[in-house]
């Protein structure tokens, strides 16, 4: 009994993007999409040809690895053979080697025609040091697309000289973004779309493949860079639940805290996995063999428990002083709650851990909240912020639609903005504006923004900004009918969304009505239209 289109079906099904899923069902159905671009159509001729390089260039290592007699072959099998990752997880990772030779990589490549043009697009060579190949003399890991893709690799120097990083990524392309992309992700995905599952996010290749060789098949990695929101919200998509299981050390813990925040504003459970008498999951596996790290990481706490006790174990909490640190350390999590029943849970919790009264903590986590709101960033002089104006890519509408002034009207009433985000995404919203206010009622919501002022803020972009600023000093803000303003706005986007869905099962019923679907199951698509049509039927009565 789910809302939605066929898009939407296949969005949640098959894990899809909208344009994927609109990609998908246009090339099952035979339904040619708007013609390209020579600038599109050139962008995807630079996709393919890359999707073509890394895929010759992963088999072509695994054989290195595989088969090579070279001395830097054998030491790379050598190394695996030490750090105990199994056969079979050399297989199912697609593990190779690079050889030691700085001319290999692009005279390779050019044997097999590929220009000069295509292989500086390939972030495979830097930029800076003469077209210098990033991976020389390493152990590599392919990086995959959820789609099981070969987009990028990560690679480990197996010489000793310290003059080079020990681990490298390719460099950004347009396949592939570091910020966006998690190692191990297509490897995990059998696991991560079973219901209740979660995710462990950690720090390096070898934890992932550590974990994946000791049953944890869920566990993921960032590709050399720090975990991001574009990774919780890509996770978001397969599970309710991220785990973090960073190293041990000063820069692990600092990395686990920025973590949980982000899981946390993403309205994710998060939870945190830490073991002692190792520093990564990688060394446990060596000492304690894969039952031993699976036992280990069998015990979690939640995030804030954990939050709690770094933060007693940080500052001298029987003094005043060092209760006050506890409690602003917490506070970016706190902010980062979306729900007041659980952030009023926590502020609980931390109260019995610190020995205070459920209000005082509160008091006075309100109190700095309010202050860390209100605090801008220092303004930028005039110049800047009228290069900021030349540089936005916002432009306001010219006609104000029935769909802009919905929105318009939830940015200035923003306590109606729930129940319209129960009901509607953002593929509901056709224009590009309705889909930025959407985001930015989305994150205002995430941040516990009520005040106008503190909402006006929040936006960066500074045309935007001006947009919706006028409206708080305007008529929107005055509407005297807004509550029933917006309910109409609702019902004729509601209106709109369904005789999209009528159109969609008309089609469906008129091509599988030959024949091609059971009697029962044709049924079941007349009686689901004519429930819509009803509903639309109601709608338009409304607005007679």
């Amino acid at each position: 009994h789910e809302s939605g289109s066929m898009f939407d079906f296949v969005m949640k099904e098959d894990k899809l993007s909208f344009p994927e899923a609109v990609e998908k069902l246009a090339r099952k159905a035979g339904v040619p999409l708007e013609e390209e671009s020579d600038e599109s159509r050139g962008l995807k001729n630079d996709k393919n040809a890359l999707y073509e390089i890394y895929e010759l260039l992963a088999k072509t290592f695994r054989y290195i690895l595989n088969t090579s007699m070279d001395r830097g072959a054998v030491r790379a099998r050598e190394y695996l053979d030490k750090r105990k990752v199994s056969p079979e997880i050399r297989e199912r990772f697609g593990l190779g080697y690079a050889p030691n030779d700085w001319d290999w990589l692009r005279r390779y490549l050019k044997d097999h025609k590929y220009s000069d043009e295509i292989l500086s697009k390939s972030g495979l060579f830097s930029k800076s040091e003469k077209q210098a190949p990033y991976f020389v003399d390493r152990l590599m890991f392919p990086i995959l697309s959820s789609s099981g893709k070969v987009i990028a690799f990560s690679g480990r120097r197996m010489s000793g000289d310290e003059k080079f990083q020990k681990y490298i990524n390719s460099s950004d392309t347009v396949i592939y973004s570091k910020g966006r992309e998690l190692f191990g992700l297509s490897q995990a995905l059998g696991t991560l779309k079973k219901a209740g599952e979660r995710a462990i996010i950690c720090e390096g290749n070898f934890d992932v493949m550590a974990l994946h060789q000791a049953g944890l098949t869920n566990a993921v990695a960032v590709c050399g860079t720090a975990f991001t929101s574009e990774h919780v919200r890509l996770l978001r998509r397969y599970v309710q639940r991220i785990d973090t299981l960073f190293d041990t050390d000063r820069a692990g813990a600092a990395a686990t805290e920025k973590a949980l925040i982000l899981i946390q504003k993403g309205g994710l459970e998060n939870n945190v996995v830490s073991f002692e008498g190792a520093k990564d999951c990688s060394e446990l596996l060596e000492e304690a063999g894969e039952e031993g790290l699976k036992s280990a990481c069998s015990h979690a706490v939640s995030g804030f428990e954990y939050l709690v006790q770094k933060a007693v174990n940080q500052y001298d909490t029987k003094r005043p002083e060092g209760k006050l640190k506890a409690v602003s350390s917490l506070a970016p999590y706190l902010d980062a709650t979306d729900s007041e029943i659980v952030r009023q849970s926590e502020i609980k919790l931390l109260a019995e851990v610190l020995d205070l009264d459920e209000q005082t903590v509160a008091n006075d986590y309100l109190k700095g909240r309010s202050e860390r709101v209100v605090s801008p960033a220092p303004k930028p002089n005039v110049r800047e912020a009228e290069e900021a104006a030349e540089n936005s890519d916002f432009i306001a509408p010219a006609k104000e639609t029935p769909e802009i002034y919905l929105m318009k009207l939830l940015c200035c009433y923003r306590g109606e903005f729930a129940r319209f985000r129960r009901e509607f995404s953002f593929n509901d919203l056709e224009a590009d504006v309705s889909r930025r206010l959407y985001a930015l009622l989305v994150d205002a919501a995430n941040m516990g923004i009520e005040d106008d002022e503190l909402f006006v803020q929040s936006i960066e972009d500074p045309r935007m900004r001006s947009y919706v600023n006028s409206w708080f000093r305007g008529e929107t803000m005055r509407a005297e009918n807004y509550a029933k303003d917006i309910d109409d706005g609702i019902a004729r986007l509601r209106l709109k969304k369904r005789m999209a869905e009528s159109d969609a099962l008309l089609k469906m019923i008129r091509i599988n009505g030959a024949g091609s679907m059971s009697s029962a199951e044709l049924t079941d698509l007349l009686l689901e239209k004519k429930s819509i049509d009803d509903e639309i039927a109601d709608l338009k009565n409304r607005f007679k």
